[in-house]
């Protein structure tokens, strides 16, 4: 992930979409992932 762009990991049992995203430090050191939950929700 070294453009840091959000990733979709997949759909949960709870109907949930998952995403991640890298995290990086001001210096490029890896800190880790922010993960992200959204309801998936047919418009």
């Amino acid at each position: 992930m070294a453009t840091s762009e959000e990733v979709l990991v997949g759909v949960s049992a709870r109907n949930q979409r998952i995403y991640m995203q890298g995290v990086r430090d001001a210096d490029g050191s890896w800190i880790g992932f922010f993960e992200r939950f959204e309801l998936n929700l047919k418009l």
